[in-house]
């Protein structure tokens, strides 16, 4: 358990990646600590529209589907761990809260968010490692 000068410097470190990273981030008051709400920066934009990129096989396959938040995320966070810069990791999931994860995922780790693609019960995504 942090103590609560340590869970303020832990907050500030955070916010302060955030803004490096290119969010505007608002800080909100509220006892008994801080809760920061990340914003998209202006001019954010979707990934590019689909290409040839989601028709060539991905270097690494994930199936997500049928896990809820965070399960998903964390997956693929240790999969990019393990690979290198440049591989590109296709992931199958069916929580719609995959697409805000992934988003944010790739603006704060520095990957990039190939393509994406959803339907009514099943989104893809083809992410390269930064």
């Amino acid at each position: 358990m942090r103590s609560s000068v340590e869970s303020s410097l832990h907050l500030v470190k955070v916010q302060q990646l955030a803004v490096a990273a290119g969010a505007r981030v608002v800080t909100l008051s509220r006892p008994p600590g801080m809760v920061l709400v990340p914003v998209r920066p202006f001019g954010y934009h979707s990934p590019a529209p689909m290409n040839e990129v989601t028709t060539q096989p991905a270097d690494h396959d994930i199936d997500a589907r049928g896990l809820l938040c965070p399960e998903p995320l964390m997956i693929v966070r240790n999969k990019v761990r393990e690979i290198n810069s440049g591989e590109v990791v296709y992931v199958v999931a069916t929580d719609p809260s995959t697409g805000r994860d992934f988003h944010n995922f790739c603006r704060f780790m520095g990957h990039e968010l190939l393509a994406e693609r959803s339907s009514e019960d099943r989104f893809e995504y083809w992410i390269r490692k930064g």
